[in-house]
Formats: C-alpha cells, sequence, structure tokens
C-alpha cells in the first residue's frame, strides 16, 4: 500500500479496482491501511515471532513514504498521524462452551456463529468475537425482570471479567449494532472454537483499547501532549488540520492542545 501511496504523491497511475487511475493533483488527504499486523497478530498472538520484524518493516516503510513527501516538494506542508484501532491479547482457552450451557429462564444460550440467523425461539443470543460475546435478548429474557437474572448469571461466569450494558457501551462510544451486553473475558480466556492451548491473538475488549497516537508536522505543536485523546478524536483533528468541519455525525472532538493552524 505504501507503494500506492508513493505512485499518487508522483501523480503515475495506480489500480483501482483493476482500472489505472492517475489523480490529477496530489490528494489534500491520504489514508494508508496496513493489515499484515493484524493478521499476524491473530494467527500467532501478541507475542508472536513475526510480529517485531513486521514492526521493523512497518517502520521502514513509514520512513519510505515519509521520504516521498519530500522529493515531491510537499513535505514542510504535510502532517503526519499514525494510530491504530486496537490493541491485541493472546488467548489460548475458550469459554464458549461454558456459555453454550448456563441455564437462565429454563433455557440455554443460542451460541449463533457471525453470519448465521438465529432461531426463531432464541431468547438469548451469543455471538462470539474472540474476546468479547456479545448478548442479545428477546422474549422473557428482554423484560426487566428477565434482563435482570442474564446479568446476573452472566456475571457469575467464571473467567469473565467484565459484563457491559448499554450504558457502558454508549460511553465506550461502541457500535449501537451490539446487543443488550457485551462480555470480556479474562486473560487467557477468549470466546471462540474450543481449540485448547492454541496461542491466538484477539481484541475487542476494553483491555486492547490503548493505542498509540503519534501526530506531527505542519500545523502541529511541536512538544505538545494530548489531553484524554480517543480514536472518536481522530477524524475531527484530521478536519481540523485540512480547515474543514468535522464530519456530522463525530463523536469525538479536534485535538485542538495539539495544533496550531
Amino acid at each position: 500500500r505504501v507503494n500506492a501511496a508513493i505512485e499518487i504523491l508522483n501523480l503515475r497511475p495506480v489500480d483501482s479496482g483493476g482500472k489505472m487511475v492517475t489523480v490529477p493533483k496530489i490528494p489534500d488527504f491520504l489514508a494508508i491501511y496496513g493489515a499484515d499486523l493484524d493478521a499476524f497478530g491473530h494467527t500467532e498472538g501478541a507475542e508472536g515471532p513475526n510480529l517485531g520484524p513486521l514492526l521493523a518493516e512497518l517502520d521502514r516503510q513509514l520512513g519510505r513514504l515519509v521520504q516521498a513527501t519530500k522529493d515531491v516538494g510537499i513535505y514542510e506542508q504535510t502532517a503526519f498521524l499514525l494510530t491504530s484501532d486496537h490493541g491485541m491479547t493472546t488467548w489460548h482457552r475458550s469459554l464458549t462452551e461454558r456459555l453454550a450451557t448456563m441455564t437462565v429462564l429454563g433455557r440455554h444460550p443460542e451460541i449463533v456463529p457471525p453470519g448465521r440467523p438465529p432461531s426463531p425461539e432464541a431468547e438469548i443470543i451469543v455471538v462470539t468475537a474472540g474476546r468479547i460475546a456479545d448478548v442479545t435478548l428477546r422474549g422473557r429474557a428482554a423484560t426487566s425482570q428477565g434482563r435482570e437474572d442474564v446479568r446476573t448469571v452472566l456475571e457469575g461466569l467464571p473467567h469473565v471479567s467484565r459484563v457491559l450494558d448499554a450504558a457502558n457501551l454508549n460511553a465506550l462510544h461502541a457500535s449501537d449494532k451490539l446487543g443488550d451486553f457485551v462480555l470480556e473475558a479474562k486473560v487467557p480466556w477468549g470466546f471462540g472454537p474450543p481449540e485448547e492451548e492454541v496461542l491466538r491473538g484477539g481484541h475487542g475488549s476494553t483491555l486492547e483499547m490503548r493505542v498509540p497516537l503519534l501526530i506531527a508536522g505542519a500545523g502541529v505543536r511541536a512538544d505538545s501532549v494530548p489531553r484524554g485523546a480517543g480514536l472518536v478524536d481522530v477524524a475531527p483533528t484530521i478536519a481540523a488540520l485540512l480547515g474543514a468541519r468535522p464530519p456530522a455525525d463525530a463523536q469525538g472532538r479536534a485535538l485542538g492542545e495539539l495544533l496550531s493552524v
């Protein structure tokens, strides 16, 4: 992807969905996403042997990108922002089978693989996702008493570190597509196929929320430190650097304490 970005900066053609396209001018904003680190992290865990060398290679590619801005004459007018969407935690023991055998309101929950609809009669629907499990309630389970009963049982499950409800999720700016509760597993547990002792990496819990944020260059105050920055602040901050309004649905703020624009 860095190769394509460098070609774009040099106004050379790049493949866009099978069609060669040349931009008419150097873009005001250019985003580059690297998925390799995430892929290796899921396969090997957060301490996998390939992650160190891959980080070094990503650093080298970042250096190439910075040099490219110098080569095309925009370095002094360019701001650089580097961050990640999540961290990674190694896990190797599954809570899925224990979750499937718990009893609430006289029934077991239905564990539903991602992309498959639950059965019509299911009242407690669980979708597992590595370090978390998403729980949606229907029927009797969705009543005030049912919700309280379900939460009590969930909080009593061994190796579950947190049970997040709607208020917790809203405070975290979580997706509105999540269900009534989200379960977080204690390390080294997770939610997934029961492949005991197979090291895997996962994310989605609050344990993986801390990520790096590096910002430097044009319009950025040297040696500045952000106050309570979060990922929801990235888009408004980029908009401020571009002299544009933030996205209409942005939940964060521009990190003005970092900027000189």
